[in-house]
């Protein structure tokens, strides 16, 4: 009798994700706005979106974007401040780190700065990736190009949807990737050069995602990557 005046109702919570964007260089606005758009789309994820530059921020944050811009200045400032130390910590605690352009170089373990000199091991000390980067592979500023990509990953493909549009300015490569580096994506035009990997708790891509328009399928896979979704 008394159970028939009580109905039972079962909730599923939403998985809660923090993401913060390193806002000392470079295009976090960018970055900020495609996530917000990403996490507008997505059911069943909570998304929280900060600014971060500072290590106190960065411990309320489970996932980092670490954005386009001059990956020997932002390496000197993010030095000065100790920030590369509290993010290699923060990353051995469990942080996922995503690093487009210039975050790419600063991920990459091995380094070289045109195509005619050797590889150096990375000086960064979250230069863990199993990846080599050539960080002026494509030239100069003028040599920026919008460039066709194809996508590798079932995550990242929307309805069949294998094409992204690319933005590469002053753009690092990919030269080479260790066994244990997931292929993402690569460009059309020469599938040869992969253009974005995951590895471990690290995911970098060589060109902008932030700046293509209303495209934010990377993004949501970050989310779905620090949600624990995605794996490596």
């Amino acid at each position: 009798m008394l159970s028939s005046l009580f109905q039972i109702n079962t909730y599923k919570m939403a998985t809660k994700v923090s993401i913060g964007v390193l806002g000392i260089q470079g295009s976090f606005i960018e970055h900020k706005y495609h996530l917000q758009l990403a996490a507008s789309r997505m059911e069943g994820i909570e998304v929280t979106i900060s600014e971060v530059r500072c290590e106190s921020e960065l411990q309320s944050v489970q996932g980092l974007i670490i954005p386009g811009g001059e990956s020997t200045m932002m390496n000197i400032l993010m030095n000065k401040t100790n920030m590369l130390n509290s993010i290699k910590a923060w990353q051995d605690n469990g942080g996922k780190i995503w690093g487009t352009c210039a975050g790419l170089i600063l991920l990459a373990g091995y380094v070289q700065d045109n195509c005619d000199l050797p590889f150096e091991e990375n000086k960064s000390i979250i230069g863990n990736m199993d990846i080599k980067v050539c960080r002026n592979f494509y030239g100069r500023q003028k040599d920026s190009f919008v460039g066709q990509i194809m996508l590798q990953d079932k995550e990242l493909i929307d309805n069949g949807n294998e094409n992204f549009q690319g933005v590469f300015i002053r753009a690092p490569a990919i030269v080479s990737c260790g066994d244990n580096v997931k292929k993402l994506a690569v460009l059309q035009a020469d599938t040869e050069k992969v253009v974005a990997v995951l590895q471990a708790n690290s995911m970098a891509s060589a060109f902008h995602p932030e700046l293509t328009t209303n495209d934010s399928r990377f993004h949501t896979f970050f989310i779905k990557f620090v949600a624990g979704l995605v794996k490596a």
